[in-house]
């Protein structure tokens, strides 16, 4: 594409491969050899080349589409598809609306824009969880001390039913000097 770059500015009808070759006699690739070329970059990033075919642009192509917020019909003009019925009249002649949707599109080979927000959805729910969590545990906390006081509460009433009428009136209350032994223990 540098090569190609160099030689003056790229025209519409101009091949997407071209040979690099000084003496080459054509302007287009011929398709074994770009089937070739394909197949020869596929083996260089470490894919099987058997399994890799010319198509497989194409619907790598369409899978970055799909992926992206474009609409139905910029999807398939760029496709290189005929829009059927009256948006078969695509505006062609907007190339640079055309041009600012094609760049939205992710090619990178990290995740697409709707998994990475997907991704970034998760992260915050999972943050918002372990503000759950630790909420729970500091509810949990506080369970346990209450569930120790009321247990030395317990203890205080059982001792009160010991002692029967010492240290108690009649109603079974402790007296003075025996509330102050026990709001120690509390």
């Amino acid at each position: 594409m540098d090569q190609r770059r160099a030689e003056g500015e790229l025209r519409d009808e101009d091949p997407l491969f071209a040979p690099t070759a000084k003496h080459a006699k054509k302007r287009a690739m011929d398709e074994v050899r770009i089937l070739g070329l394909v197949k020869r970059t596929a083996k260089q990033i470490g894919l099987n080349p058997e399994g890799i075919w010319t198509h497989c642009l194409r619907k790598a192509f369409r899978k970055v589409l799909n992926a992206s917020d474009m609409d139905e019909d910029t999807k398939e003009a760029l496709m290189g598809h005929v829009l059927p019925g009256s948006r078969g009249n695509f505006d062609y002649h907007d190339i640079d609306e055309i041009a600012e949707k094609y760049m939205r599109a992710d090619f990178s080979r990290g995740p697409s824009n709707q998994v990475r927000k997907r991704l970034e959805d998760l992260e915050r729910e999972l943050e918002e969880w372990r503000v759950k969590a630790q909420r729970l545990e500091e509810i949990e906390r506080q369970n346990r001390e209450l569930q120790e006081r009321l247990a030395r509460l317990e203890a205080i009433y059982e001792e009160r039913i010991a002692i029967g009428g010492r240290g108690a009136d009649r109603m079974g209350r402790l007296k003075p000097h025996r509330i102050a032994k026990h709001r120690k223990l509390i």
